[in-house]
């Protein structure tokens, strides 16, 4: 697999704007709104200034003007036809993320990311696509500037000029270093080099009060740092010398470079409220971790299918051996899967951090759907005789584990809608295969299932009032 970041040359000054206007007819937007656009653009003039001098005005046929409020939308709009036909290119072959979908190609403004199969035929029916769009909108890819990433074992099938980004190297790409191996080192002195060089502009902010200066070390420096932190951890190494270069930044802004100072407060108390008897400096560490966290929230809490939840899916869905994509979210809630290691860097990172800040996600349900969707281990409102919640953990007579791996792992997995009834042993043997006891054990289950839950359940079970529901469109 083949994976190019391409760089397009003067993205927004080579834009056609026949092309635009094209492309904006074609996609349903109304006469008089493509009218309003042509007007905005058809009188513009441009003059070019040489020593000094300026020459004469000369009327512009192209090229989208950078500060103009609807130029971004513009350029994203004819964007779309390049990225529309490459992903629906079957001739190229993009990396499978789920069983019926490819990722091919994403985009961000004007930087290309394309994903294929190192073969000839589907390089080539990718620089077709390319080339039928610069063709339309003047558009013009620099393959010189352009990089690519392969095993080191192999060799790319085509020869376009591009560069090689080599075992060991990293190439920066929306502002994040990427590489075949661990970068974060690298990444890590440039995030601390740009936090000094920020610090160092503001020179000894006499002008500054304390409080002052903490919010520009908010405002100012840390900003730098939450882009990157989003999807990377920042080494250990960097965060020491980012809080040691805003410490002596707080404490003695008018020290020489290299000098250190005596902090008067310990950092941990810094980074507590006013109202607690801090300065509301926010703490790196802390603040990536939340930033990493947020990804499993967001998986969670979404109903869309998007090219990252599916590659995320299939990647801790092999790693922790699950039989449905879907249980990934649950498991990801239970200690047994958090503490088995995984060899995706980037998902090793965000659930190192999901450890530590874990929030309760658990709430008492209230709908009949709510009970369905509850999880059957590690639920505190699950509860056996003894007391004790069913434990996901491996061990001598535990079960939680196996049974989550083989599909069985909330109320709905257990439970037959159609019948309003429990499913019996015989009806999950086909998920649980040759597991032991499973008869006992889904009675031990049923049986620890509150009481108020089952007669919600059951066929005279009817939701509280003020409970809402969602309607599903039958045409999706």
């Amino acid at each position: 697999m083949a994976v190019l970041l391409l760089d397009l040359e003067k993205a927004c000054d080579r834009v056609n704007w026949a092309f635009v206007m094209t492309t904006l007819r074609q996609m349903g937007f109304g006469d008089c709104f493509c009218r309003w656009v042509k007007i905005l653009y058809s009188y513009s003039t441009a003059a070019v200034m040489v020593n000094g001098r300026c020459s004469d005005e000369f009327t512009l046929s192209r090229s989208l003007r950078q500060g103009c409020p609807i130029a971004p939308l513009l350029f994203v709009l004819q964007r779309e036809v390049l990225i529309n036909s490459i992903r629906m290119n079957t001739s190229i072959k993009g990396l499978k993320i789920a069983p019926d979908k490819e990722c091919r190609v994403k985009a961000l403004a004007d930087d290309l990311f394309a994903v294929c199969e190192n073969r000839r035929d589907s390089l080539e029916a990718l620089k077709r696509c390319l080339a039928i769009y610069a063709e339309y909108s003047e558009a013009a890819v620099n393959w010189e500037k352009s990089v690519f990433f392969l095993p080191a074992a192999q060799q790319l099938q085509v020869n376009w000029g591009t560069n090689r980004v080599e075992a060991g190297k990293a190439e920066r790409f929306l502002g994040i270093m990427v590489a075949l191996d661990d970068c974060s080192s690298s990444q890590g002195l440039i995030l601390q080099e740009r936090v000094k060089s920020r610090i160092t502009e503001w020179g000894e902010a006499r002008h500054l009060s304390l409080i002052g200066r903490a919010l520009a070390i908010n405002v100012s420096a840390f900003a730098l740092l939450w882009f990157v932190a989003k999807v990377r951890n920042i080494p250990a190494e960097a965060l020491k010398e980012i809080k040691r270069v805003a410490r002596v930044f707080l404490w003695k802004p008018y020290a020489k470079p290299g000098e250190g100072c005596i902090a008067k407060v310990a950092w941990e108390t810094l980074c507590l409220s006013r109202e607690e008897g801090g300065l509301g400096l926010i703490d790196p560490q802390t603040q990536n971790r939340i930033l990493l966290c947020q990804w499993i929230l967001k998986a969670i809490e979404t109903d869309q299918e998007a090219d990252w939840v599916l590659l995320a899916e299939g990647i801790l869905k092999r790693e922790w051996g699950l039989d449905r994509s879907e249980d990934v979210w649950i498991a990801i809630t239970t200690e047994a899967f958090m503490g088995k290691r995984i060899k995706s860097r980037l998902w090793k990172e965000i659930l190192q951090a999901w450890r530590v800040l874990r929030p309760n996600l658990r709430v008492p349900p209230i709908s009949k759907q709510q009970i369905l969707a509850q999880h059957l281990f590690d639920n505190p409102r699950i509860r056996p005789l003894e007391g004790i919640s069913l434990s996901a953990k491996k061990g001598q007579g535990r079960f939680g584990y196996k049974w989550i791996q083989r599909g069985v792992a909330t109320i709905h997995d257990i439970w037959d809608e159609e019948t309003n009834q429990w499913k019996t042993a015989n009806e999950l043997k086909g998920k649980l295969g040759q597991l032991p006891e499973q008869e006992e054990r889904l009675w031990n289950i049923k049986e620890a299932v509150p009481q108020e839950w089952k007669q919600l359940l059951g066929p005279s079970g009817v939701s509280p009032p003020g409970t809402w529901y969602c309607a599903e469109d039958p045409e999706n």
